[in-house]
């Protein structure tokens, strides 16, 4: 165990004994479709795009056909947004749906220009990494879809 007294605080630190599951179980091995896209671009697009969805789920709707990726949302009250982004994408055409917010925390925390995106099929997992394969750190963002 480790203490440290900081100001009026304790902070006590103890190494666990317990057991945790493999996070590489959790990540998918097979991907329906990748996409590279820029991340200040998509960024930029979905802070755009989700100024204009529901306050509740924060959901946004991505939609991949070729070499275009559309971002759009919707709100009873206040309406539509759609923007394009010229992306890289390689499988089938398809839709899916993210909570803004969360998608964006993923995004952020990529250091590389580029980002890629591995996506399962409408109700899988999504996983976020670094387009850029001389990255420093390996990072993998996993993100769950929202049905839309």
């Amino acid at each position: 165990m480790v203490f440290f007294s900081v100001g009026s605080s304790l902070v006590i630190v103890r190494l666990s004994d317990e057991k945790f599951l493999g996070y590489e179980n959790v990540i998918p091995t097979k991907s329906g479709g990748i996409l590279v896209v820029d991340r200040d671009d998509f960024c930029s697009s979905l802070r755009r795009v989700s100024a204009i969805s529901d306050r509740d789920s924060r959901g946004i709707k991505l939609s991949f056909n070729g070499g275009t990726l559309e971002i759009s949302s919707s709100d009873l009250e206040f309406g539509f947004a759609r923007e394009e982004l010229s992306v890289s994408y390689e499988g089938p055409p398809f839709e899916i749906g993210f909570n803004a917010r969360f998608l964006f925390e993923g995004l952020r925390a990529m250091g590389s220009f580029s980002v890629l995106i591995e996506l399962t099929d409408r109700e899988g997992l999504c996983v976020i990494r670094p387009g850029d394969s001389e990255s420093l750190f390996k990072k993998v963002y996993v993100l769950m879809p929202l049905r839309l």
